[in-house]
């Protein structure tokens, strides 16, 4: 049959068929005669029973059946569709794609508005916090130099001091957020009275609380004589922090305490418990659900005419969490805040000295040689006059590559310490301290180098100990921390 397989025969039942029977030449003439005699016997039933038995051939529509009978159209409809499936797939695909992209796009610019609006935020609130006390640094510095009144110019340069310290404190604390925020703060331990670490902060802000005629108590009877391993200016700042904020934000007349307990048995761990109370403006309930953010203040007519960065109570809470323990705040608007901090501090023994740090001698410091690389003539000339006022023969160069060529000119030994800024022209404070350390003298190797400058970041500070350098001082210079670290550094 060869092409002509695939054809079936389906007869109809309503239709007649005829059955016609042939044979060749060669037939022999009488089986012709016999089997035509023999179809003409049959009737049109039988006739029509062995066409549908014999001569009809079906076959079961299929999938097979239709590749045998159209194998082209067959391959290539499959391929139409699998273009149109892959097609649709590629559209689903890319449709999730685009959303998954503008979702991502739509998260990273409410980010970025987040962001710009925290740093504007930030920005104003520095440019304010800052403004405030340079204000005064200049005002009554101006008042100053213009008075003739030796009473009334004393009095204009301890303001100006104060508003110095204020813009200090401000710049410190942004600094010192941002450095435990890195995960980089760690606790300076060391034994300490806990009483006495307290009154001090305390006594500290007596002046402030009467200017406004608040009533400031404290009671530290429940520490007494209590000896404890602690980083001691972080106790103190966290105390200065949370007394400040209650006399700020309480009205004259109102009261503040300041109360510290030895808790026994411990609470969750904690065994020293710090309250400071106010019958001040206290705090809404929104603001007390971000009052640990940095740079954040409630907005209230009453805190119109508080000053400050916002800082305050985030300091707090990073320094109590650094050290393990708690803060928790109660407060209420015109009903005052009571702010509870929980420490665990270790106890230290009464003979424990190694971990106190001892008062500076300032004697020893007379008739020793320094040299001082400082590119600032401000800078250079208040150093000048601390060193000097102990005793200290300082010789000064205006940058790195003069205090090398100075260092390089003296004899052996002469130089008992080196004072040296980091950013300066020529050559800066890093070169010039690998230099020095890359001499081939004796006292190349041993002589302190230590860093004095305003760059207060851990990189430099890491920085500088690579090129170098022995220790760290940062401005502005706090007079007893300066000579105490000169002091270590020499007796090592």
């Amino acid at each position: 049959m060869g092409r002509f397989d695939s054809f079936s025969y389906l007869p109809v039942s309503d239709i007649t068929q005829n059955i016609s029977l042939g044979v060749t030449e060669e037939s022999d003439p009488l089986l012709l005669g016999i089997l035509s005699k023999s179809l003409q016997s049959l009737s049109a039933d039988t006739i029509q029973s062995i066409l549908s038995v014999n001569s009809t051939k079906t076959e079961q529509f299929s999938f097979g059946l239709m590749m045998r009978r159209y194998p082209v159209r067959m391959a290539a409809g499959i391929a139409a569709v699998g273009i149109c499936i892959s097609l649709i797939i590629f559209l689903l695909i890319s449709l999730r794609i685009r959303k998954r992209q503008n979702r991502e796009l739509e998260t990273a610019k409410a980010a970025a508005e987040t962001a710009d609006r925290a740093k504007s935020e930030f920005l104003s609130s520095m440019s304010h916090d800052l403004r405030t006390p340079l204000n005064g640094i200049i005002g009554f510095t101006d008042y100053a130099m213009s008075e003739n009144d030796a009473d009334k110019k004393q009095d204009y340069l301890r303001k100006v001091k104060s508003s110095g310290e204020l813009m200090r404190d401000m710049v410190n604390d942004t600094l010192e957020l941002s450095r435990i925020e890195s995960g980089k703060g760690t606790l300076d331990l060391q034994a300490v009275d806990l009483r006495d670490v307290a009154e001090t902060v305390v006594i500290s802000m007596k002046p402030y609380a009467e200017l406004k005629r608040i009533e400031l108590n404290d009671d530290f009877s429940g520490i007494c004589g209590r000896l404890v391993l602690a980083d001691k200016i972080k106790i103190q700042k966290i105390i200065l922090n949370l007394v400040s904020n209650a006399i700020k934000y309480t009205k004259e007349g109102g009261r503040v305490s300041a109360v510290m307990v030895y808790v026994d048995p411990p609470e969750k761990g904690s065994n020293f418990k710090l309250s400071v109370a106010d019958n001040g403006i206290g705090m809404s309930e929104e603001f007390r659900m971000t009052m640990f953010e940095p740079f954040t203040q409630e907005k209230r007519v009453e805190t119109d005419a508080a000053t400050g960065t916002g800082l305050g109570l985030s300091i707090v809470k990073k320094y109590v969490d650094l050290m393990g323990g708690t803060v928790e705040v109660k407060s209420k608007i015109n009903s005052g805040t009571e702010v509870t901090v929980m420490l665990p501090l270790q106890g230290a023994a009464e003979n424990d000295e190694v971990l106190k740090k001892p008062a500076v001698r300032y004697e020893m410091f007379a008739g020793k040689h320094a040299l001082l690389i400082e590119d600032n003539d401000i800078n250079a000339e208040i150093a000048l006059l601390l060193l000097g006022d102990a005793g200290v023969i300082t010789d000064r160069a205006a940058d790195g590559k003069a205090g090398l060529e100075m260092f390089a000119g003296s004899t052996d030994g002469y130089y008992d310490f080196i004072l040296m800024d980091i950013r300066m022209p020529v050559m800066n404070g890093f070169e010039a301290a690998a230099a020095i350390r890359g001499m081939d003298r004796t006292d190349a190797a041993a002589v302190p180098v230590i860093a004095m400058t305003a760059d207060a970041f851990e990189e430099s500070m890491t920085e500088a100990r690579n090129a170098g350098m022995n220790d760290y001082i940062i401005k502005p210079v706090d007079r007893d921390a300066m000579f105490r670290t000169i002091a270590e550094n020499i007796e090592k």
